[in-house]
Formats: C-alpha cells, sequence, structure tokens
C-alpha cells in the first residue's frame, strides 16, 4: 500500500496549483504532495514534499483535514 500527502499552499484564499506534464497527457493542474516514506509520518512527508515540489517552506502545519481514499481493487 502506497500512502501519499497532498499539500494546500493558499495566499488570499486561493490555492497554489503546479502544471503536471505527463508525457502522452494532456497538462493538468494539480495540489502538490506524494508518497509518505517508511517510518515518516503524514506531518513529516508533508513538511519534505512542500519544499520539495515547489521550493517554498511552510510557515505553518495547520492540518486542516484528513482522511483516507479508496481505489477500486486492482489499482
Amino acid at each position: 500500500m502506497i500512502i501519499g500527502v497532498g499539500v494546500v499552499v493558499a495566499r488570499d484564499g486561493r490555492p497554489l496549483l503546479v502544471c503536471r506534464n505527463k508525457a502522452g497527457e494532456s497538462p493538468t493542474r494539480a495540489l502538490r504532495g506524494g508518497a509518505v516514506k517508511s517510518r515518516e509520518s503524514i506531518e513529516r512527508a508533508t513538511m519534505r514534499e512542500l519544499p520539495e515540489e515547489t521550493g517554498f517552506r511552510a510557515v505553518s502545519r495547520r492540518v486542516s483535514r484528513s482522511g483516507q481514499l479508496g481505489f477500486p481493487t486492482g489499482l
């Protein structure tokens, strides 16, 4: 099982989105995030992913929502 985190960066109520350009797919806008490493907390993964993906350093560690998403079997 892979556990992932998503990071929302907002300014004036507007989220920062990045453009994903995968080969063979149309560009899309998305939140930043990534996989949680073995023995890494969700909070630590979030703080690591943000600068890796955006170059920004977080000044607030507020978790506004957490939850679990399920995927169909076989994905």
